[in-house]
């Protein structure tokens, strides 16, 4: 079995350890891969021990957020009051699809528990691999792996439609 299917085997059946009580680790948990998941879960520890908001502007719509690390770099994220969509000037969303530690700060300083789905890729989710088979004679959904390049015609199962992200 390759390296693949056995990381995709394991982020479908089991559950990643989380660092915080947050509500946004645990929703990225059962979402995510094991690995995207990790990567989201670097920056929401980051965020948590050395994010500082520094101030903010509200014009409108729109909020402007300094934030400062412990490191002395600041970063300006600008978010979109109504859909809590925001973008920072380390453009780390924009590269990984993943929320950088910025948004994740603001959003919590937003009281925001859980991630809005606009920033939820469906590149990353666990079950984008998946593909639907449906049975004609008994007329049963039944989900399947990809893995199931070769479908079962003989079987009466043939394949609809093939999820891809």
């Amino acid at each position: 079995m390759s390296r693949e299917l056995k990381a995709d085997n394991a982020s479908l059946h089991s559950t990643p350890k989380l660092m915080t009580p947050w509500a946004m680790e645990k929703q990225y948990s059962v979402i995510y891969t094991h690995e995207v998941f990790s990567k989201f879960q670097e920056q929401l520890i980051v965020a948590r021990d050395h994010c500082i908001i520094q101030g903010f502007f509200e014009c409108e719509d729109t909020k402007i957020v300094t934030i400062s690390s412990q490191s002395g770099k600041e970063r300006v994220v600008e978010m979109n009051k109504s859909n809590m969509f925001g973008r920072c000037s380390c453009k780390f969303y924009e590269s990984y699809g993943i929320p950088c530690r910025h948004i994740i700060q603001v959003l919590r300083s937003e009281k925001q528990n859980e991630i809005p789905l606009v920033y939820i890729m469906k590149r990353w989710d666990k079950r984008c691999k998946r593909c639907v088979l449906y049975s004609f004679f008994m007329s049963i959904l039944l989900q399947y792996s990809s893995i199931c390049y070769a479908c079962f015609v003989t079987g009466k199962y043939y394949l609809m439609t093939k999820v891809t992200c």
